[in-house]
């Protein structure tokens, strides 16, 4: 519900000479002793100015939040409703995610074992009123003999200078999950169109079959994971975004997902022995 030039134009060519008008019968009542209805008239003539621009803005905006939630909300049920809401007033998203995934042969005598070590940078931007951020991470354990998860470094970086770099963070562990403890990385605040630079990095232990998945709870443009894998490996990464509009295109090893990922849509990655392809796989290898 955009103007064209030529209504903003006369709209606000109104309005000011509206402002005009209401300025100079307030100068002329004050400055010749006219009567002081002459004021009144000018304060008259300001208030509508200022109605008119304030309205025009204030109605704009609850016209497409009104056209919004009636669109999203006609043929659906209220718990998907609130949800698609939720959604509509996030404003925190991530930028330039970049994934590192890196198979390290762990050398035993049991099993086959890798530590999947992971690199992770994104940009974090706040595009709505100043908030405080939390920070959290955590993990999966996969209770591999050959080794533990870990959380070996957590930092972030403000454009306002606030930072923190945890190498290691205190982690703990609960049940089948490795975490920061929460009174560790102080919160940030951003304001509005501020933005900071997060990196994480740890690492799994896990077998020569296997997956792991990354969520977060924030909007994901555009994310990229780079993956090589070992010798007598192969796998996939898959961006379960679910739309057909969005797809993955691999560029010199890096996965790149054209689109976005919603909260909580996560990135998978999975392998396998080579041998074992056609058995474990046959959708892909046909």
């Amino acid at each position: 519900m955009k103007d064209t030039w030529v209504e903003s134009f006369v709209k606000w060519t109104i309005l000011g000479l509206l402002a005009l008008v209401g300025t100079l019968l307030m100068w002329v009542e004050e400055e010749f002793g006219l009567p002081v209805v002459v004021g009144h008239i000018g304060i008259a003539f300001w208030v509508a100015a200022v109605l008119g621009t304030t309205i025009d803005l204030w109605l704009k905006r609850q016209i497409v939040r009104d056209v919004f939630r009636e669109a999203f909300g006609y043929g659906i049920t209220p718990d998907v409703q609130e949800q698609i809401r939720w959604l509509y007033s996030q404003t925190l998203k991530i930028s330039d995610y970049r994934h590192e995934i890196r198979f390290e042969k762990i050398e035993n005598d049991g099993p086959r074992a890798y530590r999947i070590k992971s690199t992770i940078t994104r940009k974090l931007t706040n595009i709505g009123q100043p908030i405080n951020v939390p920070f959290s991470l955590g993990i999966d354990e996969w209770f591999n003999q050959a080794g533990t998860s870990e959380i070996t470094r957590y930092a972030y970086w403000s454009t306002s200078g606030d930072s923190y770099d945890g190498k290691p963070p205190p982690t703990e562990r609960s049940r089948s999950v490795v975490k920061i403890k929460k009174e560790e990385i102080p919160s940030l605040k951003l304001g509005k169109n501020e933005s900071c630079s997060i990196m994480e990095e740890y690492h799994h232990v896990h077998g020569d079959i296997g997956f792991l998945w990354f969520m977060g709870r924030t909007l994901n443009t555009n994310p990229q994971v780079s993956i090589a894998f070992p010798e007598g490996l192969e796998g996939r990464v898959e961006f379960l975004c679910k739309t057909k509009d969005e797809k993955t295109q691999v560029v010199q090893g890096t996965h790149v997902l054209d689109g976005s990922l919603l909260p909580f849509q996560p990135i998978i990655v999975s392998w396998w022995r080579k041998e074992d392809a056609d058995r474990l796989c046959p959708a892909i290898h046909r």
